[in-house]
């Protein structure tokens, strides 16, 4: 019987203490995790959408059955929509040169050198 009650008081005691150290820690606890909610919240909504160049995913994707000219059109409508990408200039100069309308494929060479004089395709394109 005394082996009982020990460890029902042992049980009690633990039961005791997991309460007081759960009143002592769980309100900061709670706090804690509370404005991490609200700012995680309010920075989703607060935050400026990210700019991706999703214009530009048709054009890496072109089968090779599509024809050069529907390539130049596509390059056309993505460089009225960012026309500072040199890489559109660019490519839209290979695919003139695949037409062999080589006048258009020497101005969007170079009009790629003068958006980005670093970007090396637009000189041998």
């Amino acid at each position: 019987m005394a082996v009982n009650q020990t460890a029902a008081l042992k049980v009690g005691l633990c039961l005791l203490g997991l309460c007081l150290f759960g009143y002592i820690v769980g309100p900061p606890l709670y706090w804690h995790f509370m404005e991490g909610l609200v700012a995680f919240s309010h920075i989703s909504n607060t935050c400026p959408p990210y700019l991706c160049d999703c214009s530009s995913q048709p054009l890496l994707t072109i089968p090779k059955a599509y024809k050069y000219g529907q390539a130049i059109d596509l390059y056309t409508q993505t460089i009225e929509l960012n026309s500072q990408n040199a890489v559109y200039w660019a490519n839209r100069s290979l695919a003139h040169t695949k037409l062999e309308e080589y006048g258009s494929a020497i101005q969007d060479a170079t009009k790629a050198i003068e958006v980005d004089p670093k970007y090396l395709k637009g000189y041998y394109r």
